[in-house]
Parts: C-alpha cells; sequence; structure tokens
C-alpha cells in the first residue's frame, strides 16, 4: 500500500466526510470515523484483509454491520469504494437505525453460537465430503 490507508478513505469517502462524519483517531493501518449516530472503524491488516465495521455510538459487538474481504490482487481504495457502496446501499447502516442493528445483533450471536458449537464438535461442519 502506497498511499496511507487514511489518505485513501479521505480520498475515496469524502461523501461521508463532507457530510456527518468526522476522522477522529487514525492510527497505522486502522481508523475511525464518527458521526452523531454511529462510528465506522477501517482496518487494513499486514495480512490483506480490509475490514468495516459500522455501529450506533457507545455499542460493541455484536451490535454492528461488517464488510471483510482480502485483499488479494484488488487494490485497497477499490475494495473502500465497494465497502462505502455497501454502505450507502442500506441507508439504516448510517442512519444507526435501531431495529435493523436488533436484527444484526441476533445475526451476530446466532452465528457465533454455531461457529462456537461446530469448534466444539457439537454439529458437523456443513459439508464433510473429501476431496480424492
Amino acid at each position: 500500500m502506497t498511499e496511507s490507508l487514511g489518505a485513501l478513505v479521505r480520498s475515496r469517502w469524502e461523501t461521508l466526510l463532507s457530510g456527518d462524519f468526522e476522522l477522529t483517531q487514525e492510527e497505522p493501518g486502522r481508523l475511525l470515523l464518527d458521526s452523531e449516530r454511529v462510528s465506522v472503524v477501517v482496518a487494513v491488516s499486514p495480512r490483506g484483509e480490509v475490514d468495516v465495521t459500522v455501529m450506533p455510538r457507545g455499542s460493541e459487538w455484536p451490535r454492528q454491520w461488517s464488510w471483510s474481504v482480502m485483499v488479494g490482487h484488488a487494490d485497497i481504495a477499490r475494495l473502500l469504494d465497494l465497502a462505502l457502496d455497501e454502505m450507502l446501499a442500506e441507508p439504516k447502516v448510517l442512519a444507526g437505525d435501531t431495529d435493523l442493528y436488533d436484527r444484526l445483533t441476533d445475526a451476530n450471536q446466532a452465528k457465533s453460537r454455531a461457529l462456537t458449537s461446530r469448534a466444539e464438535g457439537k454439529t458437523p461442519t456443513p459439508d464433510q465430503r473429501r476431496l480424492p
């Protein structure tokens, strides 16, 4: 990544930053944007993962919307564009809609329970077929 994450977000997410959002924290590979309603965390790991998490102000997991992807051959700027498109496609995400975040909380907890159950061997993985 030749351009800093902060510089990329400032240029690619100008629509958010010129509106209700303010860049409130910036560290290498991680930054925080805040509005009156929600906080947005953008993180890029050294392994090439891009994670965008949106949560109502003062909330934490599991009360969140998230978007994650591996960089691979993609440009981080392009991935930021895709993440922004996903957030804007559902206006309730950035509006901090209580009903949406209630549903996301339930879904995130259910997914966590299912993964824990699988890891403990209590439920089978979805596909047990062996490759030849």
